[in-house]
């Protein structure tokens, strides 16, 4: 009882203190209008404001931002981020819509649609604060050129509401889109998201079987949300100041080299330090772990050719995926399995792709310089009962990774970002059921 009184009187004390903020702030700054004009970004939110401290700035001569033809990190990285400076840089011209023009647009894919998205919308939200104390403010708003390029284009900016269209038809198949789910590390007296999230994530793979009338056992359905929920941990722990988490979805069932497949996106972004620069910072409290990535990038150093090397911060990385290393492992034992669980399970769900090369998955982790992928071809696999990942066809660690595979860019993303793209069709999944290979 008493522990219940404490709880309330605490939620209390922090509503009214929300409630009082807007007050107290306009006593601040209200009364100096040279303060009052450039105070924007003292609402900006603790993710935006890592953005553009450590994503650095473009100069952007107005507010009209095009996007390149391939938008994606995975197959256009550094182009992609400079779209995004761009847009950090007109958010802090303060005046005029900003459009965002996808006229040329051919290819795009759920992590950069979700992280313009994000950014926006925490856009919106600063300003919305603001005009609570300058009521002359006036907000500005996204304005959208669409692209009438590429159907599957058409499909994401529909489906993710950038932009309405009215001209798809019934062959255009069907789209099942997981609306961006927002999450933060909770104190004990708050209400905590992750558990609702992990629900709806679930519940979205889940439905994105059902065009091919097929769906998770509940063993799968507890396999994949144990999955989710490590991941959720991964990002709520690796943020910026415990500052928020996204995930985002969508699944689109439609015929493809004349088969009918679902093809579900997934993506989950944090914001913060890369993997890589994390790891360097808790190198003196992890000293076992870092001893055997180190080790482990000098015996790989040697392996280098002039054709044929790597960063270090990309082969770090990869070390880092593997089963038992993480740079929390000094704080609790049993972490460095989650995101290798995850991954591996997304690929036996996506192994129609071993099949038929037109279907092939892909496994994206983007932190830092470092776009790391993995395919049907070089899936994580197990080794003396510990998965292993070591983005080759030989399945050896002690060989360079292949580096179509590892790439490093010249562009940063402050944080991490996994994205998984899958496919499977009836017949498929029937086989991977009788397989029990996804614990499904």
């Amino acid at each position: 009882m008493e522990r219940k009184k404490y709880q309330f009187l605490t939620e209390r004390k922090i509503y009214k203190y929300r409630k009082h903020r807007p007050k107290r702030v306009k006593a601040r700054y209200g009364k100096n209008s040279k303060r009052r004009s450039c105070s924007l970004k003292l609402f900006f939110s603790y993710a935006l404001n890592n953005f553009i401290k450590n994503s650095g700035i473009s100069i952007l001569n107005n507010n009209k931002i095009l996007i390149p033809k391939i938008f994606s990190f995975y197959d256009n990285f550094n182009e992609s981020m400079l779209v995004f400076k761009k847009l950090l840089s007109s958010f802090l011209r303060k005046e005029g819509n900003i459009t965002i023009d996808f006229s040329q647009c051919e290819h795009t894919c759920l992590s950069v649609l979700s992280l313009l998205k994000i950014l926006y919308d925490e856009y919106l939200i600063s300003q919305y604060r603001y005009k609570r104390i300058n009521k002359f403010y006036i907000v500005r708003k996204f304005k959208i050129i669409p692209s009438f390029k590429d159907l599957k284009v058409k499909k994401y900016l529909h489906a993710l509401g950038f932009y309405e269209y009215d001209d798809f038809k019934d062959e255009d198949g069907e789209v099942l889109s997981l609306d961006l789910i927002r999450g933060k590390y909770r104190n004990s007296y708050q209400e905590n998201v992750k558990a609702k999230a992990i629900n709806q994530i679930v519940e979205f793979i889940n439905e994105s079987f059902s065009p091919v009338n097929k769906c998770l056992t509940q063993e799968g359905l507890n396999t994949i949300e144990s999955l989710v929920s490590e991941i959720l941990n991964n990002a709520e722990d690796h943020s910026y100041n415990n500052s928020e988490w996204y995930t985002h979805g969508i699944s689109f069932h439609e015929q493809i080299h004349e088969e009918k497949v679902v093809e579900l996106n997934l993506a989950i972004i944090n914001f913060g330090n890369s993997m890589y620069n994390g790891f360097e910072e808790t190198k003196e409290l992890n000293k076992v772990n870092y001893a055997i990535v180190d080790k482990k990038y000098s015996s790989h150093k040697l392996l280098f050719s002039s054709r044929h090397y790597f960063e270090r911060e990309s082969l770090f990385m990869l070390y880092m995926l593997n089963e038992g290393i993480s740079r929390l492992k000094y704080q609790d034992q049993s972490r460095g399995n989650g995101t290798m669980q995850f991954l591996h399970a997304f690929a036996t769900l996506g192994s129609f792709g071993s099949s038929n090369s037109h279907f092939n998955s892909l496994l994206n982790v983007i932190s830092g310089h470092t776009v790391l992928s993995c395919d049907n071809q070089v899936s994580p696999y197990f080794e003396e009962n510990h998965l292993k990942l070591s983005l080759n066809k030989e399945k050896s660690l002690s060989l360079l990774p292949d580096k179509t595979y590892l790439k490093y860019n010249t562009e940063y993303f402050p944080g991490t970002i996994i994205e998984c793209k899958i496919y499977f069709n009836e017949h498929f999944f029937d086989e991977i059921l009788k397989n029990g290979t996804d614990g499904a």
